[in-house]
């Protein structure tokens, strides 16, 4: 949307979502939780926090070498952190042969979340944390759908659960700017 209206990633984009999420969580609370809202909200933000702080670290701690890292995500990421503008503009320096590329081409989604992140600390490693997010993301809502079915214990609800978040693909790329384990998770 911001594209369109010829903005870029900026470093506001990540704080600005994350705000929007708060708030969010803060009105589900109160509409689904009548009295213990306060608690609940309060225990999302705990939880939240600390999946947040355990996503970063792990992205720190792997240095991306896969190829299509190499090749083409992590350069989408740096032109979108110098501000190019995917909706209507060509990366400063390239040529028209950049069009053909998959930096070009390429769904950028996760691009633009990593580059918002890249702008606030400055380490475009760190920008996989959407991957982590996302595979304790995958965990939450399959843990929530089997915890609906009466019939499945508990203990089967979070083994399933746990075993359709760490799926190969997703354990697997991880660590990387692959997609696939993000469309996996």
């Amino acid at each position: 949307g911001a594209f369109y209206f010829g903005i870029p990633v900026t470093k506001y984009h990540f704080p600005i979502a994350s705000i929007i999420t708060v708030f969010f969580l803060f009105y589900c609370s109160r509409r689904y939780f009548g009295t213990m809202w306060k608690k609940i909200f309060a225990a999302q933000l705990v939880i939240l926090t600390i999946l947040f702080l355990i996503s970063v670290s792990l992205a720190s701690f792997f240095y991306d070498t896969a190829f299509d890292s190499q090749a083409y995500h992590q350069d989408s990421i740096i032109y979108l952190y110098n501000g190019w503008n995917p909706y209507n503009s060509l990366p400063e320096g390239v040529s028209r042969d950049f069009i053909k590329s998959h930096s070009y081409t390429a769904a950028k989604a996760s691009e633009i979340c990593a580059s918002s992140f890249y702008k606030i600390f400055g380490r475009i490693q760190q920008g996989k944390l959407f991957n982590f997010l996302l595979i304790f993301s995958s965990f939450f809502i399959a843990l929530a759908v089997f915890l609906s079915f009466r019939k499945i214990p508990v203990k089967w609800a979070f083994l399933l659960s746990l075993l359709l978040a760490l799926n190969p693909v997703s354990v697997y790329q991880s660590a990387s700017y692959y997609v696939d384990g993000m469309l996996s998770s």
